[in-house]
Formats: C-alpha cells, structure tokens, sequence
C-alpha cells in the first residue's frame, strides 16, 4: 500500500511545472494585448489590470526556477526565482502602500494607460487592495522557500500560503454566490475572478514544489492519512459550494420554496456524506486487512531472519577460524568469534582498536583498516607480527544497501609455528652453507699448509737416505746433520701445531672443550712462556721482549689453555711486528687480570678488526705469512670460556696491541665460596 501511495507523490511532480506555464503563457498573453491592443483595454480592464498580469508572470517565473528542490546545489537558479519572487513582493508592497496611506505616486499607468470608461474609478490602473495584499503574501511565500530558521518549528512559507489561499478561496466563493463583500473591499476595485484563479493555482504550485514540507505534506503522505485526505478532501470542499449554489438557483426560479431548497441542500449533503463513509470505510477496511496480512507476513519473515542470524550467528562465534567485524571509521569491534578472543586473550565487544590494543600493536592495524575502509580495497597480508606472533590477516569491506562502505570483515590466523619452522630451516639451511663453505676454505688452507712441511720433510729424508746408502756418512759433517735435523724437528713441530689447532677447533664445535682449572700465578706463566719463546725472538732478530708483570697475579684458570693463549699472541707479535720490540703486560685489577701484548708492526684495517677472530682470518698476505688462521679463533674461544673477553687496539702502520681480562673467579666458584664461608 505504501509503495502504491507513494506513486501520488511522483504523480504530482509535474504540478509546479505545469502551473508555471500555464500562468505564464496567460498573463504574458494578457500582457501583450495590454501594450498593443487598445480595442481589448475595457474588457482587460474590468478583468485583470497590467500590474497584475506582470506579478503572476514574475511570479510563474520564480515557481519555475524554484520548481525542483533537488536543484538546490544550483545557486544561480535559487537566486534568479528568488528575485523573481522579489519583485512581485514589491509590485504587491508599493500597492497595498499606496491604499494604506491614500497616496498615488503614479505607478499604476507608468507604462499602459487604462482605458478612459474605467480611468473614472478612484485610482485608474490600480489593481484591488485584495490583489496587493495577495501578492505581497505570494511574493513572500516564494522568497522564503527552503529558508529554515532553527528557533522557528513551523514552515515559514506556510505562514504566508496559508492565509494566502483562505482570502482567494473566499474571493472565489463570493464569486460564485455574487457576494461582494467576499472579493471587494468598500468603494476600491474588486479582485478579478482571472485573478483569484490564478493566484490560486500558483498557490497550490509552490506547496507541489515541496510535497514533503508544511500542510500539503499530510495530502501526499503515502500513509492512511493521507489517502483519507485525499480522498475526502474534493467532497468536503467543493460538494457544499455545489450545493449551496445549487439551492440558491433553486430559490431564484419561483418554482420552489426555501424550505424545499433547503431540505434538498440537507438531504444532498447527508446522501453525499454518507456515500463517502461507506466507501471511504470500504477502503480503510481493505487497506486495514492487507495492513494485517503484512503484518503476519512481516512477523513470519521476522521470525525466519532471526533464525538465519541466530544460525549465522552460531557458524561465526562456532568457526575455528579467527574472525571478527568492525564497524565505522573508528573500527570498533561489533562481532568477534571465540577463536579470535582466544588469539588476542581477551574481550574485545564494543571497544575500538585503539581500546582494545596498545598504541605500539594497533599502529600498523589501523593504517592497514584505514586504507581498507577508504579506498574499498581489501587486504592480504603474511606472517604480520601481532602480540609476539606471526599471523596471517585478511579484510574485506563490508558494504551497506546503498554501496557504501559500514565496516570491515576481518580474519587473522596463528602462523607462528609454521614462521618458526620454516625460520629453523632457514637458518639451518645458512648454517649449512657457511659449514661448506668453510669446509672448502679450511681444506684449501691446510691442504697448503700442511705441503709445505711434508715437502720439506720428504726432502730432508731422501737427503739423509741418499747419503747412508752411498755409505757417505762418515763425510757428513756435525754441524749440516745437526743442522738438518733441527730443520726437520722444526717442520715436525709445525704439523704438531697445525694438527692441535685442528683438534682444538674439532673440540669447540663439537661441545667437549673442556677446562682443567687450577690455582696459579699468572705472572710465573708469562716468564715461562717468553723464556720458551726467547729463542724464536733471537732467531728472527727481535729483541727482548719489554715486560710489565704485577709479581702476584694469581687466579683459578686452565694453565694449559691460557699458555695457549699467551703462545698465540707472542707468536702473532713474532710474525706481524716487523723486528720492532715487543711488549708484554700484566696488571691485577681486584677480581680479574688483564694482560696485552703489543707489537709496532703492520697494525690490522679498522674494517677487519672485528674479524679477525673468526676461523681462517689471517692479516696480510695470505701467500706471505703461514698458518691456519685458527691462533686467534681459539684464544678468543678459551677466553669466553674463562668467562672473560678478548680485543684489540690497532692503527695501520703502527702496530696492534691484544686486551685480554680473566676473572680471577668465576661466577659458580664465587658462589660455592660465598656458602662455604
């Protein structure tokens, strides 16, 4: 029933539209003959006068360009009908005020004179003062359209239509009864019967224009009001003037009383009435049972939505995937399933994202939401980390019935077993490859080192072979024999170093570098050392080491291991420092030991400082200098051991200086010697 009302309303649009054509295309016509046909001035004149007809053709044009509400983005058409509007306010107020105050400023003739027969009325040209005040309202009426003053409930257009269309509708009642004192005011001009038409006509053409506001919006209402008023509404207007005019040509023809004309006027209205009830109660009755039938309709569809929400309702919260939906530009949480309260550990219903998460877990959700909800582009993301998770997430807008976008359905899933797996792998897959790698690195460099003394041993040998089986050995001479035997011992050392770095190497890696603590004087360990190395000092022309020893050093360390260490570093000095002296220092600092080594040699690249503790770091040429590349990996490897650390301090061109620091105790030893104290 409602969509079958609402057609009225669209029926009705063209009314404004129609009204304002027709009233112009009259009046304009009207206005023609007032300029160039004077044979027409007495009949034009006794009708409608030149003012009047150029108001209403104003005013028809003011209602066309008001016509349309939906216009009202345009402001040059609001403003052309409201000056439109304007002017026929001003012929209507320059009017009324000439009565008022008796007075004629030569307005009425300023461009047609009337006819000389009626220039013998009080003011010639001069339309009645009903017609001016009738203007002055209309001409309101338009101006004030679309005009809503917050303080002021009431439709103000309505205020200037509504008394607008009583004075015309009395006019044209007395009209029709020939009642002057309805359309005339005392001795002045009365309003013309064209007029009241038209003025009527362009009165009921701006209420159109806004079916939705004032009066007229009960008779277009597409609910029972309205369509009893619409159809009541001819019945209750015209059916008494009808009858009422009826019984009055009654009583002027002499063949019937009064009280037949009456009781025929009575009889009439009370049949007409009564027909009207009944159909207008057959229809309410009609509209009432289908009101009910949709009723039940409704109530069923209600019940079987309910159901489906209260079914979907159960599939999202009973879902295993982690869901929720956010509504509006501040996404806040409307639906939320188990799976996801479970995930983010708490209640998040009614709270926005900002409520529910701190500023540091919400920030990259919310631009990710932003750009969702704005754009209408959904969103894939992977392994996002949320909450000390990786989650994988998804957002969808949601769209309302008129494709606008309301919120966001949002899906994240827990993939932080399958991150860290994968993670696992990644890093096994790394370490994999720097095994290789140094793998082949460490073959390459011990395949070269160990070359050389094999070769030279191999050479030694056949030399010593060569010589017994020639029976030339009582021509060797002591001191080449014993010098070829120290050269081979020499190489022999070598391959036992090379092979302690190797097996030193294998026991780090592989978990069993083990410590054998014992207390004693670092200082006694240093003298023993130097005095061991004193002749590879001699032999490669360096002199005697500078030393700086605090007398009473002493510490729980593995004397092994840290003689390893202290060997490493000097043979380093030897093999770096370019002949110039070396230093060697021992300071006790309370709870730890520091020693260093300094040398004034090539010095170390600030950018390989760092690395030169790595396996198979070596300063300088390669080609150059001997070894494996493993001193300094596991002296730094012993160092960790002892709980203690290991640095250098190098310049090119100046030389290096090794800081080691060892605590004199350990943390578990200082802890057994705390209780056992």
């Amino acid at each position: 029933m409602k969509l079958r009302l609402f057609t009225f309303k669209n029926k009705t649009r063209f009314l404004p539209g129609l009204i304002s054509i027709l009233s112009f295309l009259t009046c304009s016509s009207l206005v023609c003959l007032w300029l160039f046909d004077s044979d027409l001035k007495i009949t034009l004149g006794e009708n409608m006068k030149f003012n009047s007809c150029v108001a209403v053709v104003f005013s028809a044009l003011s209602l066309w360009f008001l016509k349309d509400k939906s216009d009202s983005n345009k402001l040059w058409k609001i403003y052309t009908g409201k000056s439109f509007a304007f002017l026929v306010f001003a012929i209507g107020l320059v009017t009324s005020l000439q009565y008022l105050f008796q007075q004629n400023w030569a307005v009425d003739e300023l461009f047609v004179k009337d006819y000389p027969s009626i220039r013998s009325s009080i003011f010639p040209g001069r339309m009645s003062p009903i017609s001016s005040f009738c203007f002055v309202l209309l001409g309101l009426g338009q101006m004030f359209l679309d005009i809503h003053p917050k303080k002021i409930k009431i439709n103000v257009t309505s205020l200037f239509l509504i008394p607008l269309a009583l004075i015309l509708f009395l006019a044209l009642v007395g009209d029709i009864y020939g009642e002057s004192n309805l359309f005339q005011i005392g001795p002045y001009i009365r309003i013309s019967s064209l007029t009241t038409v038209l003025m009527l006509l362009m009165t009921f053409g701006v209420s159109f224009s806004r079916p939705d506001e004032g009066p007229i919006r009960i008779l277009t209402s597409p609910y029972l009001g309205g369509v009893t008023a619409r159809r009541v509404l001819p019945f209750v207007v015209f059916l008494p003037i009808f009858l009422g005019w009826l019984s009055l040509r009654l009583k002027d023809s002499n063949h019937h009383s009064v009280e037949l004309a009456l009781s025929i006027l009575i009889l009439s209205i009370v049949l007409i009435q009564i027909i009207v009830m009944s159909f207008t109660a057959k229809k309410l009755n009609l509209v009432d049972q289908q009101r009910q039938e949709l009723m039940i309709l409704e109530e069923e569809a209600r019940l079987q939505t309910e159901y489906a929400r209260k079914e979907l309702e159960d599939f999202f919260r009973q879902t295993p995937i982690p869901l929720m939906v956010l509504s509006g530009r501040e996404h806040r949480f409307t639906l939320a399933n188990d799976s996801f309260r479970e995930l983010v550990g708490q209640e998040v219903l009614g709270k926005t994202v900002k409520e529910a998460f701190n500023a540091e877990e919400a920030k990259d959700f919310l631009t990710i939401l932003d750009r969702v909800f704005k754009t209408g582009e959904s969103y894939v993301g992977h392994e996002i980390n949320f909450k000390n998770m990786r989650v994988d997430v998804a957002y969808v807008p949601v769209r309302g019935s008129n494709h606008r976008i309301k919120g966001i359905l949002g899906y994240i899933h827990d993939v932080t077993p399958q991150y860290m797996a994968r993670q696992r792998v990644e890093t096994l897959a790394d370490d994999l490859k720097l095994a290789v790698h140094a793998r082949d690195e460490f073959l390459s460099i011990a395949s070269h080192e160990l070359k050389t003394p094999l070769t030279s041993l191999k050479l030694h040998a056949q030399l010593m072979r060569r010589s017994f089986d020639k029976n030339l050995s009582r021509d060797l001479e002591v001191p080449s024999m014993k010098s070829l035997i120290l050269q081979t011992d020499k190489q022999v050392s070598r391959l036992t170093r090379l092979v302690d770095d190797m097996l030193d190497v294998s026991r780090i890696r592989s978990g069993h570098f083990k410590m054998d603590r014992e207390y004693f004087n670092l200082a006694d360990l240093v003298q023993e050392v130097l005095e061991r190395l004193s002749g590879q000092f001699e032999k490669e022309n360096y002199p005697k080491p500078i030393i700086k020893i605090s007398e009473t050093t002493f510490g729980h360390w593995d004397r092994y291991k840290i003689e390893q260490v202290l060997t490493n570093l000097l043979t380093n000095a030897i093999r770096y420092g370019q002949k110039n002296p070396v230093s060697i220092k021992v300071e006790d600092l309370e709870d730890k030991a520091r020693l260093s080594v300094q040398d004034h040699g090539i010095g170390i690249d600030p950018e390989v400082q760092d690395k030169i503790f790595d396996r198979f770091a070596r300063v300088g040429n390669p080609e150059k200098i001997s070894g494996l590349g493993l001193g300094l990996f596991i002296t730094k490897q012993i160092v960790t051991a002892h709980e203690g650390k290991i640095w250098v301090e190098s310049k090119l061109g100046e030389g290096s200086t090794f800081f080691i620091e060892l605590p004199k105790h350990t943390a578990q030893q200082s802890i057994a010697e705390k209780h056992s104290g």
